[in-house]
């Protein structure tokens, strides 16, 4: 498999379109490929951009290689968290699990926002996605992902939730008052004031 001439063609396209149209268009295992090295590139970067330790190429490649491995044996949902292939674990019944995940280049201070909804067999309910232009960090990305999928499923009437992030200075801002009023003090204040309404 030719990873690298798969990254010169993709490099060649002008848009978020074309690229998945192309990645779409590859063959399955260089699907998965491409799809689990993009994916743990992004992963890594944006734990480098929070301050964790900057990850090799051969641990980037490693952790692409476990991520198309795992999905090739995937029946349900299993994400790739922190750079490590590892299972979806399903809420229990009658509860809602939120994954959410939050992106940020430092060079041009934008960032990027997700997360899904699914019940406890695993079927997605709801899902959302979008750009900031400018955001302060990835923690304050991680914050803004979460915001959004709490008002998203406080329009619908969610109630029973389980929240989960693979952020941990995010999950401490949120379990404290250590960060409130530090940068993005207000996203981490009003994630804590929807998920106790």
């Amino acid at each position: 498999m030719n990873l690298e001439g798969i990254r010169i063609r993709l490099s060649t396209l002008s848009g978020a379109e074309q690229v998945s149209d192309c990645i779409l268009s590859l063959k399955e295992e260089e699907k998965m490929a491409t799809i689990g090295l993009l994916w743990s590139w992004w992963n890594a970067r944006n734990k480098a951009n929070a301050g964790e330790q900057r990850r090799s190429t051969d641990e980037v490649t490693f952790s692409a290689r476990m991520a198309m491995i795992s999905i090739a044996n995937v029946k349900g949902p299993r994400p790739v968290s922190g750079g490590r292939a590892c299972s979806w674990d399903a809420p229990p019944e009658g509860i809602w699990k939120i994954n959410i995940d939050g992106g940020f280049c430092e060079e041009n201070k934008r960032g990027a926002w997700g997360f899904v909804v699914r019940d406890s067999e695993g079927k997605a309910a709801m899902a959302g996605a979008g750009c900031m232009e400018v955001v302060a960090d990835a923690l304050c990305a991680e914050a803004h992902a979460c915001v959004e999928a709490l008002k998203a499923i406080a329009e619908v009437g969610m109630q029973s939730i389980l929240l989960e992030t693979d952020s941990q200075l995010l999950v401490k801002a949120l379990k404290s008052k250590e960060h409130d009023q530090a940068l993005g003090g207000v996203l981490f204040r009003e994630a804590k004031f929807l998920i106790f309404v």
